[in-house]
């Protein structure tokens, strides 16, 4: 069995959480997704009014939605929040995704990802 060190710890102040928001590739008929990285590419996130980072605790609840800001060029969908209060209280695996609200009204969810905090 191997143990992980978790990088963020409970009580960390000034951990980054950053997103690549991805989609599967125009084209791709629904019968032939496997979810191989090849299938996907970013989400553009020019036309998007607002991002943000949605957390769950180990125990399943959600935090409010955090603010977050795009990084460099909108097309690549990379986009993180600087936590300044301290959201890790428990030790366990928390989870993260993008969302993005887009100008059209539309909002896109991305997938959840998985991440371990320690004491």
């Amino acid at each position: 069995m191997v143990n992980i060190i978790p990088d963020i710890s409970v009580g960390d102040i000034g951990t980054r959480l950053r997103i690549r928001l991805t989609k599967v590739k125009d084209g791709i008929p629904r019968d032939q997704i496997t979810g191989e990285p090849d299938q996907r590419e970013p989400v553009d996130l020019t036309t998007a009014t607002a991002v943000f980072v949605e957390v769950e605790t180990p125990r399943g609840r959600r935090l409010p939605l955090l603010p977050a800001n795009i990084e460099g060029d909108p097309k690549l969908g990379v986009f993180s929040h600087l936590d300044t209060v301290g959201i890790f209280d428990k030790d366990g695996r928390y989870k993260h995704r993008g969302v993005a609200d887009f100008d059209s009204g539309a909002r896109f969810h991305g997938t959840w990802t998985g991440f371990p905090v320690g004491n």
